[in-house]
C-alpha cells in the first residue's frame, strides 16, 4: 500500500485501506484477530506530506498476569508529517520545536509508505504490560491457580519489601 507524490492533487486525497491492502509486515510479531482498516487524508506541504486519519484493528495478547489469551481492539488517531529523506541532512542549528515537529518520518524518492506509517501508530499505542481488564487478580504463585477463576487455598504471605526497612529509620537530629 504505497503512494506516489505525485498522485497526491494539490487539495488532498482520501485513501481507505483494509487489511488486505498491504502485508502489514510490521505485525508479523503478533497475533492479529482482525487486519487493519481505515482512513487516510494525504495533503501535499510543498515537498512535505502530511497524513491524518484513523487505523482500526484487533489483535491477541495473552495476559501479563493470567497467562489468559484475550482479543485487545486498537483504535488510534493517525497524524505524522513526511519529508523527503533528502532534505534530512539540513544544517544542523537551533530551533524551537513544536508538537508537529515531532511527529515527522521521511520518505524516499517519490514513495509514501503508507502502511509503515500505521504500522508504526499502532505499534505505539500497544500496551507495554497488556491484561485482560485492569483488576486482574493473575496466578497465585504456591499452586498456580487462576484467581479470576477460583479461590484457592493457599496462605497468601506478605514478603518484606527492601524498602520497608526504610519506615524503621530514624534520623537525629545532632
Amino acid at each position: 500500500m504505497r503512494l506516489l507524490y505525485s498522485e497526491i492533487p494539490e487539495r488532498g486525497r482520501r485513501i481507505a485501506f483494509r487489511g488486505e491492502d498491504a502485508p502489514w509486515n510490521g505485525l508479523k510479531g503478533f497475533s492479529v484477530e482482525a487486519a487493519p482498516w481505515g482512513h487516510l487524508h494525504v495533503q501535499r506541504r510543498g515537498r512535505d506530506v502530511f497524513l491524518e486519519g484513523e487505523a482500526h484493528t484487533t489483535l491477541s495478547f495473552e495476559c501479563s498476569r493470567c497467562l489468559e489469551r484475550f482479543r485487545y481492539p486498537v483504535d488510534i488517531t493517525v497524524r505524522q508529517m513526511l519529508r523527503p529523506e533528502e532534505d534530512r541532512g539540513i544544517e544542523a542549528k537551533e530551533i524551537e520545536l513544536n508538537p508537529e515537529d515531532l511527529e515527522f518520518g521521511c520518505y524516499r524518492g517519490d514513495t509514501i509508505p503508507l502502511e509503515s506509517v500505521i504500522e508504526e501508530h499502532l505499534l505505539l499505542a500497544l500496551p507495554m504490560q497488556p491484561l485482560c481488564r485492569k483488576d486482574c487478580k493473575g496466578l497465585c504463585p504456591s499452586c498456580g491457580a487462576n484467581r479470576n477463576q477460583e479461590d484457592c487455598s493457599c496462605r497468601q504471605e506478605t514478603r518484606k519489601s527492601p524498602f520497608d526497612y526504610l519506615k524503621e529509620f530514624v534520623v537525629q537530629k545532632g
